[in-house]
């Protein structure tokens, strides 16, 4: 800016009044950083500069850019240094870290370096504090260890016998579970040994697996004939449909008449379909149907997992099935009626004679093999079919007392006899029936 004198006018030279009217008429000729207390013209020239780096302006003299809309005043030359835009806090954050990690490390290496004179004596301090803390841990184990082989003293409480005799043995592994039943039963397709008492399992191959169990039926339709029939001597007739059964037969005829027991009897014994069916008829008013579902109500009364009925014989065996495990649990039932029993255990042969004017006799054998060859047998029933094979329930009371049930389902024609055998001869070899488990001086 040109003053009178041909020389160049500062601001200083300036009154406020004509500074601001200059500024105001070339306002679109200079660039003003107040901030920077900066003022430089359109064309290059540095008025007043307190900053060592001026903005770039555009080759045209514009405005490149403009921090503070208001109008230059000398005040503002007082302004506030230059500062540099950036993240400061961050900065002195990171430099703040940097230093207290730094007088770390130098705190450290002063203290260990002040200690290294000390080292020897600290190791000894250390050693002496552990050997001092196993000593204690040392006695307090020689103490305990006394503590536990001190003997005991046993307090014997009474005990009144007629408690004892409420309480029920039950059946308990002689060796403690281990006890080795592998190869026990190698035929049989199904396979289930229990306690009669308890009902406890001792020894199961596939127990709940579906099977037809042919004859065996026939404790079924056992248990619904002691609930239906009242008395056994009532006349029950031969039907024609009974006497078509065929199988295992005494060779009835249609038309003869015979007391309900000794139908019973050839129907347990021998295995008679006619007299099954001849019973089943005479409590369901001739229709072996609702025979049928009496049988089914039963099962489910007695809790059986997988069986169900369709006839009283067992011949069937399309239609019906059952499992080992509820073969057993029909025949724990059957332990309750002796009569039953006394009829299972009658050797062969029987005659029973018709209740009408012929008076036909017939024989009655049984076929359970093992009766009066193999002691404690109180109870058998056989049983076959093309699809159920050789199947055998049995049931046997030890020289203890104590009774089982064996079940084998598909297991050969005489082998059905050879693996009850030795079912029955294991579960008494290795278990044992008490109210208390065996104390190690029994062992």
């Amino acid at each position: 800016m040109k003053g009178g004198t041909g020389r160049d006018l500062s601001v200083h030279d300036l009154s406020v009044h004509d500074l601001k009217k200059q500024l105001n008429l070339a306002r679109k000729y200079f660039y003003c950083i107040f901030d920077e207390c900066l003022v430089e013209w359109s064309d290059g020239r540095v008025v007043r500069q307190r900053s060592a780096t001026p903005p770039p302006l555009r080759s045209c003299g514009r405005v490149v850019r403009q921090r503070s809309a208001k109008p230059f005043t000398p005040v503002q030359f007082r302004a506030r240094p230059h500062r540099k835009r950036g993240n400061s806090s961050a900065l002195a954050l990171k430099i703040k870290g940097n230093f207290i990690f730094i007088m770390f490390l130098i705190t450290t290496y002063l203290v260990a370096l002040f200690l290294s004179p000390f080292k020897g004596n600290i190791q000894d301090l250390d050693q002496k504090i552990l050997n001092s803390w196993l000593a204690q841990k040392a006695k307090y184990l020689v103490v305990s260890k006394e503590v536990v082989e001190q003997p005991v003293n046993q307090v014997q409480i009474p005990i009144n016998s007629e408690s004892l005799d409420k309480l029920s043995e039950v059946p308990r592994a002689q060796d403690g579970g281990k006890n080795q039943k592998n190869n026990l039963v190698v035929w049989a397709k199904k396979a289930v040994l229990i306690d009669a008492d308890t009902g406890r399992v001792l020894y199961d191959e596939k127990m709940l697996e579906d099977h037809h169990i042919a004859s065996i039926t026939k404790t079924m339709t056992t248990l619904v004939l002691m609930d239906q029939i009242k008395d056994w001597n009532d006349k029950v007739k031969i039907s024609s449909y009974a006497a078509s059964a065929g199988g295992a037969t005494v060779n009835f005829l249609s038309g003869e008449k015979f007391k309900a027991i000794d139908l019973l009897k050839a129907m347990l014994m021998n295995s008679d379909n006619t007299a099954a069916r001849a019973l089943a008829e005479y409590v369901s008013d001739g229709h072996e149907e609702k025979f049928a579902e009496l049988m089914n109500a039963k099962a489910k009364e007695l809790h059986l997992k997988n069986s169900y009925f369709t006839d009283a014989s067992g011949l069937d065996d399309e239609n019906s099935h059952s499992c080992a495990y509820d073969v057993a649990q029909i025949a724990r039932k059957i332990l309750e009626y002796p009569m039953v029993l006394e009829i299972m255990q009658t050797p062969s042969h029987i005659q029973i004679v018709g209740d009408d004017e012929f008076q036909r006799v017939h024989q009655v054998g049984n076929t359970d093999e093992l009766l009066g060859k193999y002691s404690g047998i109180i109870g058998a029933k056989t049983g076959f079919t093309y699809n159920a094979g050789y199947c055998l329930m049995m049931m046997r009371e030890g020289s203890n007392g104590k009774k089982v049930i064996g079940v084998v389902l598909d297991a050969g024609e005489t082998q059905r006899w050879t693996e009850m055998q030795k079912m029955l001869d294991w579960v008494f070899k290795e278990y044992h029936w008490s109210v208390f488990p065996a104390s190690n001086k029994d062992k």
